[in-house]
């Protein structure tokens, strides 16, 4: 699996590239208030995309658990993304 992680790696990074173009295009549409936003050829593709997003994450992220020896360190590849995701929860 080891072998796979670049090209599982740039799979990932271009589905969320992907993922955010549907939706600025999805966003796009709902401001010019179109038809169109609603229509399956958009909505769809969305979903695919971000449901393999999200499994590709996990193959990427679990490697580490499931395979003794990687050529690569998990938690140094993950560190520049996990900014990301860290922020204070805030209770109103």
């Amino acid at each position: 699996m080891a072998e796979y992680y670049l090209a599982l790696r740039q799979a990932h990074i271009g589905l969320a590239l992907l993922s955010v173009g549907l939706f600025c295009v999805r966003g796009l549409l709902m401001l010019a208030q179109s038809p169109r936003v609603h229509t399956a050829w958009l909505r769809y593709p969305s979903y695919l995309v971000d449901t393999l997003l999200l499994a590709s994450a996990g193959i990427l992220t679990i490697n580490e658990f499931l395979y003794a020896k990687m050529p690569f360190d998990t938690a140094k590849a993950f560190a520049p993304i996990t900014v990301v995701g860290d922020m204070p929860n805030i209770v109103v």
